[in-house]
Order: structure tokens, then sequence, then C-alpha cells
């Protein structure tokens, strides 16, 4: 930053990049995460559901794994 610049503010998805990529999201695993997977009380996120591309529909399932993580 040059001297008298004002710093500029992170972008809006910083955390949700941090987040996915800290933790090794899949990418249809970070597309289908939503606030009701987040406890910010005990620090965990619950992985349980993917989303993706057919075509041109938008199709929601269950995790490779077929189990929470």
């Amino acid at each position: 930053r040059r001297k008298g610049e004002q710093a500029s503010a992170p972008p809006p998805l910083l955390p949700f990049w941090h987040l996915t990529s800290r933790l090794a999201f899949r990418r249809g695993e970070a597309a289908a995460l939503r606030w009701a997977s987040v406890d910010l009380e005990n620090a965990t996120v619950s992985i349980s559901a993917t989303r993706g591309r057919l075509g041109s529909a938008h199709i929601e399932g269950k995790t490779k794994t077929k189990k929470p993580r």
C-alpha cells in the first residue's frame, strides 16, 4: 500500500474461500453448504450434501462417501 492510500475491504467471499480451502471441501460440497450446516458455538461444519449441474439443471444429492463428515 502506498502512503496515504486507504486499505481496501477484503472480498466478501474471502471467509468462504478460506474455510473451504482449509478444510479441503470438494467443489460440490462447497456449493451445497448452508448456514444450517455451520455451528459457530462448537466451531464445526457438517458436510452432508453436494450440488452440481446435469446439463442445464442444478441437482443436489448426498456426498460421494454417502456419510456426513
